[in-house]
């Protein structure tokens, strides 16, 4: 049960929440208004509240004068703003406050999203209190593992690091839209590495809890749901990007791919790909190059294998280096042991051997379980209708592939041209339509499309194109009529989208 406290004035207001929290899946809900400073005192004498929603304009009750009164007796109860219009001002004050998340009135459809993703941060919160807990008891016992520790994690925080780099030299550039997309794209990465890391560290504490029964190696919990191992692992090099581009490290990637899901728990499969790929960066010289092969047989089951050409390893250590603790030779430390149990909590195996002409390589294979438990819902078959988003705006992507998913379709979302370029090359499953964004800081539409009518295969160079602008007219100027079917204008109605989208996959 969502126990939800709601600051508004408005009785129909709180009865809109409500109606969008159960059409977004929060359905087991209770919740109270209040609008004055005493009736939210009263309600928060009562412990049973999950989180607060406040609406912006509540007359004479501001939203700042509520979170400190919120604060003063639940700390940590997540509070979220519903609101009109607000500057960036106020926004950017009450998010020095403590407040989560707003939602804008005119997109109330958001905020299921929005409260489901403020109970994950409680919930992690919470457990981070609980393993930093754990930790202290064990500190003394675990002088070794912390050292272990340190050495795991010193690929993330070096991509930490340079990213924060990055971000300081931006800010000094000339205030422009190129190099705000840069800065989110950088902040974008330091968040998504926080978390990876975040999860790492309480991996460690957990495996490492005397507390816990850990006669069972594959202690890991693991939930199995339907995602695209290609995507993942562009997510992977995405959070290196930064070492990767230090170091001068050629990525070779190579991508057979038979359906669009496998049944596997991303986070962590995330974990095992992006532990393997941190040790190739570790151990591979500056202009070096490191491969990267995901391959997926007729039967389903998929394999990884990541390869450098580094040093390789010491022929009497390759028994030892999934061990736990192990340290010895190059020092792969306690990152592989988890990789072990991770993929072997899959039903998979995994090993490491050294390549012909030097260096060092690392495969693991997972079975193919989608094939016992998902028979027909991650296939793809001739009538499927795929979509391809490429666009560098979240929100955007965020909102078209809620409504093409909802209408049926398969959408592949890109906030990267040039990445969307290359997993075609890979893919076995190609646009019957791609929705382009023309204005995007790496690559513009025009350059994208230039690239596109290059391509090696028919299907690609024969694509649709649904061209999106807020400058419609630009678009016409810059960019030959017959490369693309139809231009829609910024902001984006829709109705209009979908019925071009369906139009066009059908007149393909």
């Amino acid at each position: 049960m969502i126990n939800i406290l709601n600051i508004e004035d408005s009785e129909a207001d709180h009865e809109l929440i409500l109606r969008h929290l159960r059409k977004g899946g929060l359905t087991e809900i209770f919740s109270q208004r209040v609008q004055t400073e005493e009736e939210l005192r009263l309600a928060l004498s009562d412990s049973k509240w999950t989180l607060v929603i406040s609406d912006y304009n509540v007359p004479g009750f501001d939203p700042m004068r509520a979170l400190e009164i919120v604060r003063e007796t639940a700390k940590e109860l997540p509070f979220i703003v519903v609101s009109g219009l607000v500057g960036e001002e106020s926004v950017a004050d009450m998010m020095k406050a403590g407040v989560e998340d707003f939602v804008i009135k005119s997109r109330l459809e958001r905020v299921a999203a929005v409260v489901k993703r403020a109970l994950r941060e409680l919930e992690v919160t919470e457990q981070e209190a609980k393993s930093r807990a754990l930790a202290k008891q064990a500190l003394e016992a675990k002088e070794q593992m912390l050292a272990i520790v340190y050495h795991d994690i010193k690929n993330p925080l070096s991509a930490i690091q340079l990213d924060a780099q990055m971000l300081e030299l931006l800010s000094h550039k000339e205030p422009s839209q190129e190099a705000m997309d840069e800065l989110r794209l950088q902040s974008e990465r330091i968040l998504r590495t926080v978390d990876r890391l975040k999860c790492l560290v309480t991996d460690l504490l957990e495996k490492n809890n005397s507390k816990k029964d850990i006669s069972n190696d594959h202690f890991f919990s693991i939930e199995r749901g339907l995602h695209n191992p290609a995507n993942l692992l562009n997510e992977v090099l995405d959070s290196y990007r930064p070492l990767i581009q230090e170091k001068n490290i050629l990525i070779k990637k190579s991508v057979v791919q038979r359906k669009m899901e496998t049944l596997f728990d991303k986070e962590r499969i995330f974990q095992v790909v992006s532990n393997l790929l941190g040790n190739a960066l570790k151990f591979t010289p500056i202009g070096g190059e490191i491969s990267l092969l995901f391959d997926e047989d007729l039967n389903g089951e998929y394999t990884f294998t990541v390869s450098d050409n580094g040093e390789g390893i010491a022929e009497n250590e390759l028994t030892l280096i999934f061990d736990k603790y192990w340290t010895g030779g190059s020092g792969h430390g306690l990152g592989l042991y988890i990789c072990k149990s991770i993929v072997e909590s899959h039903g998979g195996t995994i090993h490491a051997g050294n390549n012909p002409k030097g260096g060092a390589f690392f495969t693991f294979c997972i079975p193919n379980l989608a094939r016992k438990e998902s028979s027909t819902s991650s296939e793809l078959n001739e009538n499927s209708k795929i979509v391809y988003i490429i666009d560098d705006d979240e929100d955007l992507r965020e909102v078209i592939s809620w409504a093409l998913e909802k209408d049926g379709y398969r959408v592949f979302p890109y906030n990267n041209p040039q990445v969307a370029l290359d997993d075609f090359l890979h893919t076995n499953y190609l646009p019957g339509l791609i929705i382009l964004d023309f204005n995007m800081g790496k690559m513009n539409g025009n350059d994208f499309l230039n690239l596109k009518v290059k391509s090696d295969n028919e299907s690609i160079r024969k694509c649709p194109v649904l061209m999106i602008s807020a400058a419609p007219d630009e678009v016409a100027k810059s960019i030959p009529s017959d490369l693309y079917r139809e231009i829609l204008v910024k902001p984006i109605d829709l109705a209009r989208l979908l019925q071009a989208v369906k139009t066009h996959t059908q007149s393909k």
